[in-house]
C-alpha cells in the first residue's frame, strides 16, 4: 500500500478456490491445494507446510504430548475441509494418527484463535504460527512432525491481458514470499 498508493486492493476471503477470480473479476488468488484448471496460469509460492501447536497456557494446563499417541489425551481441535470432509487423519512425516475431536470448525481462523486462548491443540500452517511460536506464546509441540499437505499456489487467469496493477501485484507477492523463505532459511 505504502509502495503503490494509487493502487486499490479488493480482498475476498473464500474456501471455494481460484475460481472466484472470475465471478469476481479479480485479478489473482491465492489459492492452497491442487489447481486442475490449466487454463488458470499456476505459481508455486512454497509447500504448505503444518505443525502441531498449542498455547503455553494450555501446556501448563494439561501438559505437552511427547508422541503422536499422546494426543488422544489432549482436546484437539480439527477443521472441516470445503469438501465437508474432517481433516482428522493427520499424515506427518513420521507417523499418523486418526483424532476423535470434540471441537470441530470449518473456519482455520477460528482454530488458530482457540490455540491462541488455550483452549486445545491444532495442526496448523507453519506460517502463520511463526511470530506467536517466536514470542514463545504458542509451542511447536513435537518439532519434528510436520505435515506437507498441498502448496501454496498464485493463479490468475492469464498472463495476456494483465493490468499494471495486476501485474505489480504478482510481482510483490512473489518477491515477499523470496524474502520470507530467505529469513525461514528454506
Amino acid at each position: 500500500m505504502k509502495k503503490y498508493p494509487k493502487i486499490n486492493i479488493e480482498l475476498h476471503l473464500s474456501s471455494v478456490g481460484y475460481r472466484d477470480i472470475l465471478n469476481y473479476g479479480l485479478d489473482a488468488s491465492i489459492h492452497i491445494g491442487d489447481v486442475i484448471d490449466n487454463s488458470f496460469v499456476a505459481r508455486t509460492i512454497m509447500p504448505f507446510t503444518r505443525k502441531l501447536y498449542a498455547s503455553r497456557e494450555y501446556i501448563e494446563r494439561h501438559g505437552r504430548p511427547a508422541s503422536l499417541e499422546d494426543l488422544h489425551g489432549h482436546n484437539v481441535l480439527v477443521t472441516r475441509l470445503p469438501d465437508g470432509q474432517l481433516d482428522n487423519k493427520l499424515i506427518f512425516n513420521h507417523g499418523e494418527i486418526l483424532i476423535n475431536s470434540r471441537v470441530v470448525s470449518n473456519s482455520s481462523y477460528y482454530i488458530r484463535h482457540a490455540v491462541s486462548q488455550g483452549d486445545g491443540i491444532a495442526v496448523l500452517p507453519e506460517i502463520t504460527m511463526r511470530p506467536q511460536v517466536e514470542s514463545g506464546a504458542i509451542i511447536d509441540l513435537l518439532p519434528a512432525y510436520e505435515t506437507t499437505m498441498d502448496n501454496i499456489w498464485l493463479v490468475y487467469p492469464s498472463r495476456k491481458g494483465l493490468s499494471y496493477a495486476a501485474r505489480l501485484f504478482i510481482d510483490y507477492v512473489l518477491e515477499e514470499v523470496a524474502l520470507l523463505l530467505t529469513e525461514k532459511g528454506a
